[in-house]
């Protein structure tokens, strides 16, 4: 089993996907000053404080926040927010005005990157010769942080200077794909095994080394999933998948193939908000060094199907 190109079939964002923010720049500065007042995201009291004082001074977006996480809780659980005022921020404003607005939608993680304690990590370029995913590749099909033992609910992503060709963003409604597989020949029985066995996630880039065992499906329409950290956790594991876990991995990736993907290009001051494990999502090559976009992962109960996955545990290495 290997990674290998993916094509797909795609569809247009429809307007009812699209939340309108009303924000101007003097209500984007009131958030930066908010943040940089020292609020404490490490700690539930300073999170509440921080968004008691957003809800107080910034109502319109406060609004709009409330706005995203209905759009959220329905099916195909994600949406683009836009249009940030972005053209007069300076470039060390971006981080904490983003870290003070998102934190209307749920608890903000400080695992953003994985071990660095950060609350919001760029996502762009590194260097176009390496082997950065970020950049040199398609990126694959996922959720996000499929080896954490409980990943975030909300994954945002915030355009601040969007690539000049390339980067197109893609995103599936796992109800819709788990639909596609049960129409497929032996679907049943593959998504049977999807939710019963446990697959291997991790290994080589979690420090110190480690796997995980879960089930890819769970719930009424939950998912795990990353064919990379899948392959990593064999490898770290000394063994290849067994015949039925690469044909029910191979099904899944059918499945996705069939469904049609929501196609959109992020823009500048636009946001893509995705429940993390209800959507997939994926996006195009680029080539543009400048594209700059800036991730923040959040926990919301309220919204979450997280409590349906409960057999996910870590494994000791030798």
């Amino acid at each position: 089993m290997q990674q290998t190109a993916f094509e797909t079939t795609t569809r247009p964002l429809p307007e009812t996907l699209i939340v309108e923010t009303r924000l101007d720049l003097p209500d984007v500065a009131v958030a930066h000053t908010l943040m940089k007042r020292g609020s404490d995201l490490n700690s539930p009291d300073g999170r509440a404080a921080l968004r008691w004082h957003l809800q107080e001074a910034l109502p319109r977006w406060a609004q709009c926040a409330e706005a995203i996480l209905r759009r959220l809780a329905k099916p195909p659980h994600f949406c683009v927010v836009r249009s940030f005022p972005w053209v007069d921020l300076s470039p060390g404003q971006y981080h904490a005005t983003i870290t003070a607005l998102v934190s209307l939608l749920g608890d903000i993680s400080n695992d953003n990157a994985y071990g660095s304690k950060t609350v919001a990590d760029d996502v762009r370029p590194i260097d176009p010769l390496s082997s950065d995913v970020t950049y040199s590749f398609d990126c694959e099909v996922h959720a996000d942080e499929s080896s954490k033992p409980k990943p975030e609910d909300i994954v945002t992503l915030w355009c601040v200077r969007q690539a000049n060709r390339g980067g197109t963003s893609f995103v599936w409604s796992v109800a819709e794909v788990l639909g596609q597989l049960r129409s497929m020949p032996d679907g049943l029985n593959t998504e049977q095994m999807l939710r019963d066995h446990l697959f291997p996630f991790g290994g080589k880039l979690r420090r110190p080394v480690r796997v995980l065992l879960a089930p890819i499906v769970f719930g009424r329409a939950g998912i795990r999933f990353r064919l990379g950290a899948i392959l990593d956790a064999f490898d770290v594991l000394s063994r290849s998948p067994s015949i039925e876990e690469e044909s029910a991995i191979a099904g899944l990736l059918e499945a996705i193939r069939r469904t049609p993907a929501y196609e959109f290009n992020l823009e500048r001051g636009e946001v893509s908000c995705m429940m993390n494990r209800m959507t997939l999502h994926s996006r195009a090559t680029f080539s543009d060094e400048s594209r700059w976009l800036i991730r923040c992962r959040l926990n919301n109960a309220a919204y979450s199907n997280t409590c349906e996955d409960r057999d996910a545990r870590w494994i000791e290495l030798p």
